[in-house]
């Protein structure tokens, strides 16, 4: 999750003062110092100026980039259920649609996949969307839109239905 950066360990004269700086691995951020830190100065938000006044033994602790995910809202249920959550970097995600297709009225809303930023990869086809998180990702549906023609609704009857691409609703 990381180390710490310092001179090299050993003993020391009463009073040496040095710094040592917590560094972080990839998709990891410092979270605090840890042990025997008293009297001794955080310079900034990585480095701690030790004062060597006693025997110490200091760590440091790290902890994993966490990311904001978003479910889009999107024409009909998924699962889980749109909405915002946080998860850890490179965390898998399973989304997918409850269905492929469905109509209202004269219109056909078919699923034709999905696109995902901060994620990898980044999109993809169908109806259910996998993916892992590596930052802030937002997962949106892809949907076309399909309208019965009227003239071809006339040869409804004789069980030639046919569907014709009227555009995409996003």
């Amino acid at each position: 999750n990381g180390g710490i950066s310092a001179p090299v360990q050993g003993w020391r004269a009463d009073g040496d003062e040095f710094t040592i700086t917590a560094v972080a691995d990839a998709h990891y951020h410092f979270v605090e110092w840890t042990g025997d830190t008293e009297g001794c100065v955080v310079d900034d938000a990585t480095n701690l100026i030790v004062t060597m006044d006693q025997a110490r033994t200091i760590g440091a602790r790290f902890s994993i980039d966490m990311h904001t995910v978003e479910i889009c809202e999107t024409l009909c249920a998924t699962e889980p259920q749109a909405g915002v959550t946080s998860l850890a970097w490179g965390t898998p995600v399973s989304v997918q649609v409850e269905k492929d297709w469905f109509d209202v009225e004269d219109s056909r809303f078919v699923c034709t996949g999905w696109r995902a930023t901060g994620a990898t990869p980044s999109e993809g086809s169908g109806t259910l969307a996998e993916f892992s998180v590596d930052g802030d990702a937002k997962l949106e549906w892809l949907w076309q839109t399909n309208v019965v023609s009227l003239a071809d609704a006339v040869n409804a009857a004789a069980g030639d239905l046919d569907w014709t691409t009227g555009g995409s609703a996003e």
